[in-house]
C-alpha cells in the first residue's frame, strides 16, 4: 500500500532530535498545510488523512490507493450531505443558520499486510454556521502514546496515553476523555482508570496472558458541546 506521511518541523543547528515513523497507533489525523477542516461561507472543506502514525506530529494518507477504503459521510442531522473514499470532501450550499453536524469516517486497511489499525472508525459531531472568513471547524483531535519495539507490540503493563486537543484556531476547553480497552478485538470492553500525564491522560495495560493485540475506544468532549469518538480496532499489538 502506498502511504504519505508529512512532517514540518524546525530544529536548531546543532541539536538532535529523535522521530519515529510509521509506528502505532495510526488514524485518522488532522494538520496544518491544507488538512485543517475549515469553513467559509457555505462551503466546508474537511480534509481527513486517515493514516496518521504514532504521536501527534504526523499525518499520513494512503496516495490514491483505492484499495484502501477512507470511507468519509458528512451528515446534518440526519441528512446526508456528502460522501467520498478520497480522504476529503468539499460540500457547499449549506444553510447559513447554526446547525449540528456530523462527520463519519470509516477507514479499512483491506488486503494491505500491517496487522495495526486494520479498521477505524471515528465520529465527530459539531455545530457550524456561515462565515465570512475562513474559519477552523471545531473537530477534537485525538492523539495516541505507547512505547512499542520495532514490531509494534507494547510491554503488557506498559502505558498508554490519549490526548484530545483542539485544532489551531479553535477556542475553548476539551474535557478528560473516556478510554476503554478491549484484548479481543472488542468482543469485551475494560473502562480504563486515566491520570494527568502532561497534556495528555494515561492508563496503564493490564493485557491477560493470552492477548496479543489491543483494541482502544475514545470518547471526548468540550465545553461547547463538540465531541469526537473513536475506536481502533488492533491499536498495537502485545509482547
Amino acid at each position: 500500500m502506498s502511504q504519505r506521511l508529512q512532517e514540518f518541523t524546525t530544529y536548531r543547528r546543532g541539536t538532535t532530535g529523535e522521530v519515529s515513523w510509521f509506528g502505532p497507533v495510526q488514524r485518522p489525523r488532522m494538520g496544518p498545510l491544507g488538512s485543517l477542516p475549515v469553513r467559509y461561507g457555505d462551503t466546508m472543506w474537511l480534509p481527513v488523512p486517515g493514516w496518521g502514525d504514532s504521536g501527534s506530529g504526523h499525518i499520513g494518507d494512503s496516495h490514491g490507493n483505492f484499495g484502501v477504503k477512507n470511507l468519509m459521510t458528512l451528515y446534518q442531522g440526519d441528512r446526508e450531505l456528502d460522501q467520498g473514499n478520497i480522504e476529503k470532501l468539499l460540500p457547499s450550499g449549506l444553510a447559513p443558520q447554526r446547525l449540528p453536524y456530523r462527520l463519519v469516517v470509516d477507514n479499512d486497511r483491506g488486503k494491505w499486510a500491517s496487522p495495526y489499525s486494520r479498521h477505524t472508525l471515528t465520529e465527530w459531531n459539531f455545530t457550524s454556521q456561515e462565515t465570512g472568513t475562513e474559519t477552523t471547524l471545531p473537530l477534537i483531535q485525538l492523539d495516541y502514546g505507547v512505547r512499542t519495539d520495532p514490531a509494534g507490540r507494547a510491554d503488557r503493563n506498559g502505558h498508554l496515553t490519549v490526548t484530545a486537543s483542539h485544532l489551531p484556531g479553535v477556542t475553548g476547553t476539551v474535557k478528560k476523555p473516556s478510554v476503554e480497552l478491549s484484548y479481543d478485538d472488542g468482543a469485551t470492553w475494560r473502562r480504563a482508570a486515566l491520570d494527568r500525564h502532561g497534556d495528555g491522560w494515561r492508563t496503564t495495560l493490564r493485557a491477560p496472558k493470552r492477548a496479543t493485540f489491543v483494541t482502544v475506544r475514545v470518547a471526548a468532549r468540550d465545553d461547547d458541546g463538540n465531541s469526537v469518538s473513536q475506536t481502533l480496532v488492533r491499536a498495537f499489538g502485545l509482547r
